[in-house]
């Protein structure tokens, strides 16, 4: 296609959610679907090979922008649906634009593909913009959950703070609202949304909030299933500490290098409080013997203080991946980690026994 046509069929299509450049035409030559104007993709650093070779499911994947943007991160195959067919002639419009393979985007609702398609599983699955626009998301993140074989990604709007739990509201009738613009249940906190998760086997190893946003700001979430991980129980899901986290999860070995029996465990450790902080972290490791298998630490982390709301900034959680050699160890090993204030008080703490190998 030219730029003529391009130009055409960006204003034939408008409005648009995303600002995206297609062969030299932004699709900002159209006007916004609401007042925020037009989003821009942002895609959270996460570590080496999280999307590389995946398979990915994107859920009400709107224009397709996450699902473009998987694909170019390394994932082999992305499956995308979404509720509204003109959201679904953009996505393949741009696909053509762009040329990019390997992406399939369908016209369904989140019931409806569960419906269609029994029994199906991704490395990935993607749930960004959706968890608040549902009248039950804890149903949606259940059903969801169960189709990620290792991996969910997450992209939600929060209500505005406070307590745990959903707040009521009225949705517009836009492109960016659900279907039928239903009254929708908002997370309160990214707590909120960690605790659903949880129950169904999900662990974060990422955490990212901000404060921008047409509400109280939004989340990112990357969540590493523990379902094949039967024999490891984590002592604390969430609210670690008071006022930052100490999340543990146990992680499928990728590089496993001179390690005969190895064991990764990934720790995200998050802060919640207005101010930046500095805090001592330690991260042990022990069979029941008393061996240490590993010490990382005592070592001062620099943590990001929480954005206000109305802020267009981030904060993100400070995630390491620790790496075991579990030959040898006399079972059951555990793994600490500990948060110290700088004057030696306990700021958080969590712990990981592993029961088996």
């Amino acid at each position: 296609m030219d730029r003529t046509d391009i130009e055409r069929e960006i204003r034939r299509l408008a409005p648009w959610y995303y600002d995206l450049e297609l062969g030299g035409v932004r699709t900002t030559i159209t006007a916004p679907f609401d007042d925020w104007g037009h989003r821009q993709l942002y895609f959270p650093p996460v570590r080496p090979g999280f999307w590389s070779g995946r398979t990915v499911l994107d859920v009400a994947c709107n224009e397709g922008a996450w699902s473009f943007g998987a694909r170019r991160a390394g994932a082999v195959h992305v499956d995308a649906f979404d509720v509204r067919p003109e959201n679904i002639e953009k996505a393949r419009f741009v696909q053509r634009v762009w040329g990019i393979d390997s992406i399939d985007f369908q016209v369904a609702s989140c019931d409806g593909w569960l419906e269609n398609h029994p029994g199906r599983q991704y490395d990935v699955v993607m749930l960004c913009g959706i968890l608040y626009h549902l009248p039950e998301p804890w149903r949606t993140i259940e059903q969801y959950a169960a189709v990620a074989r290792q991996r969910v990604f997450v992209s939600c709007v929060l209500y505005g703070g406070g307590e745990d739990g959903y707040t009521q509201y009225r949705e517009l009738d836009n492109i960016g609202a659900s279907e039928n613009s239903l009254p929708s249940l908002m997370p309160n906190t990214v707590n909120t949304l960690l605790g659903e998760f949880a129950k169904h086997g999900f662990r974060p190893t990422h955490v990212q909030r901000g404060g921008y946003g047409a509400f109280g700001g939004g989340c990112y979430l990357l969540l590493e299933s523990q379902r094949e991980f039967p024999h490891v129980h984590v002592e604390r899901e969430t609210h670690s500490g008071a006022d930052c986290e100490a999340y543990l999860a146990a992680m499928p070995v990728e590089e496993p290098g001179d390690r005969r029996q190895p064991f990764d465990v990934a720790v995200t450790l998050y802060n919640r409080a207005a101010g930046k902080r500095t805090l001592r972290a330690t991260l042990r490791a022990h069979d029941r013997a008393g061996r240490i298998l590993l010490q990382e630490g005592p070592l001062d982390v620099a943590l990001d203080a929480r954005v206000p709301k109305g802020v267009a900034a981030w904060n993100a959680s400070t995630d390491h991946v620790a790496r075991l050699e579990l030959d040898g160890a006399d079972l059951p090993v555990t793994v600490d980690v500990l948060l110290q204030e700088l004057d030696g008080r306990v700021a958080a703490q969590n712990a990981l026994r592993i029961d088996g190998r």
